[in-house]
């Protein structure tokens, strides 16, 4: 309790003395392993040693090195046997430690996902299991667990869980439909922006639902999706990007949004503390200084961008499973959800776009990758071409590619592109009728070529 109780001053420390934020959410995180380690081994002392190997699991922000005063205790526990005859012991043992976590001030996560239930303590058998079963029949309660779950990290206990876990998390990226799954849970995210894009007011912004957790889930889909199996969140941002799955600068974006709302949420716990309160992760915009209220607006449609890439991900991954068997309506339907998901991201980034340009003389470049030239076939990049004021164009990407001749397309101004293609998507809000026509034509035509029926029954 004493040492616990040190980690406050510790953390006033590290900020007073300019540490980055991340590194204090790494130095916090080390602070909680080595108390819990230390409570694991005065259970121990108490009950006597443990029946078989085991494997204390730390989930969630500890498990990704990116605790903060305002951070749920999430954990789990697995061990070396099948038999009930062991489990009273461990389910002890997790008692003992999450009792003694909340005495030193970490809260039980609202969810209940701490070692002391017995959903998140089982045989390491079964649980290699259960990750697999996220994976192949990704449910709603599945998809929770996934997001939880598939942050880990051992931090005590001398049985290998991680290996078997780590090559489940692997094939992740073979399973469309979970990544369908994972990529609209982040469309479901709505940026706490107000009139003309400045922080809505209202009873206070949540940092951790409203900025952490969206950026997190941002780079969990990223990685999983490419067979990264880090869990950091702006390690994994770095990986993907490394791999060639997203672009440098969105991947830096990304990176900074994310540090911006680590930094504010830090800053607001050590006030809160000053202030003598319990930190929590709602701040009240109003009373942020300007500076931070305006990196924390900048932030904010950064994620709402990146979400359009979830979007069409999700798109994409549905699209393929369509050619393996009968399409049927839930399909088609599915299909569509998956774009209308993204036409809110769409629709809130269009609105912030005159914001975003205006303060940082840059364009968002929404349709980067999504449109293809109509005289080679290859995607069109975004160029700027400075000035008097810049300008904002699309470029066909074979102008900058030395292995294949240039293809003749003029630029195209970013403005007028992203209107045409803004006039279809409002256009499809108001009359669905005739693209979900012509959708169904298509798939027809698809299914007959592939000798794939569509059941008239559903349809």
């Amino acid at each position: 309790m004493a040492a616990a109780g040190r980690l406050r001053s510790l953390f006033l420390a590290l900020l007073d003395a300019g540490i980055g934020p991340l590194h204090v959410g790494r130095v916090l995180s080390l602070q909680v392993d080595t108390l819990t380690v230390r409570l694991i081994e005065l259970s121990m002392t108490e009950r006597g040693p443990a029946p078989t190997a085991w494997a204390w699991l730390t989930l969630g922000s500890t498990a990704r090195r990116e605790f903060t005063l305002g951070s749920d205790q999430e954990n789990a526990l697995a061990y070396d046997a099948d038999g009930e005859d062991v489990d009273p012991y461990f389910a002890e043992l997790g008692e003992d430690v999450t009792r003694g976590l909340a005495r030193c001030g970490f809260e039980l996560d609202p969810n209940d996902v701490v070692a002391s239930n017995a959903l998140w303590r089982m045989p390491a058998r079964r649980w290699a299991e259960v990750f697999r079963e996220c994976l192949d029949t990704p449910d709603r309660s599945h998809l929770i667990r996934a997001n939880v779950a598939f942050d880990f990290r051992q931090i005590a206990g001398s049985l290998e869980v991680a290996p078997p876990l780590v090559a489940v998390l692997r094939e992740a990226k073979d399973h469309p439909d979970l990544l369908r799954r994972l990529a609209r849970s982040a469309t479901d995210f709505k940026p706490p922006l107000g009139f003309r894009g400045s922080l809505a007011n209202g009873k206070g912004l949540d940092l951790k639902k409203g900025g952490a957790i969206p950026i997190a889930n941002l780079a969990r889909f990223f990685a999983l999706s490419n067979g990264i199996t880090i869990s950091g969140t702006t390690a994994r941002l770095e990986a993907v990007q490394a791999a060639n799955a997203l672009d440098a600068e969105t991947a830096a974006a990304l990176r900074e949004a994310f540090e911006i709302v680590m930094r504010i949420r830090l800053d607001n716990h050590a006030a809160q503390l000053e202030a003598g309160t319990e930190p929590t992760n709602v701040v009240a915009p109003a009373s942020l200084p300007p500076l931070m209220r305006d990196s924390l607006e900048r932030a904010t449609p950064t994620l709402t961008t990146a979400q359009i890439a979830k979007a069409y991900a999700c798109w994409k991954a549905t699209s393929c499973t369509l050619g393996n068997g009968p399409v049927t309506l839930a399909q088609v339907l599915d299909l569509v959800d998956g774009w209308i998901a993204g036409l809110g991201a769409i629709a809130a980034v269009l609105a912030l776009l005159s914001l975003i340009t205006r303060r940082n003389s840059r364009h968002l470049y929404l349709l980067r990758g999504l449109v293809r030239c109509g005289l080679c076939g290859r995607t069109l990049t975004g160029v700027r071409q400075d000035g008097a004021r810049p300008h904002f164009y699309y470029r066909c990407t074979s102008r900058s590619d030395a292995s294949v001749p240039a293809c003749g397309l003029r630029n195209v101004r970013a403005d007028d592109l992203e209107r045409l293609v803004w006039s279809g998507i409002e256009g499809f809000v108001a009359s669905p009728g005739k693209v979900l026509s012509r959708l169904g034509a298509a798939l027809s035509s698809r299914s007959d070529s592939s000798n794939c029926s569509i059941s008239t029954a559903v349809l």
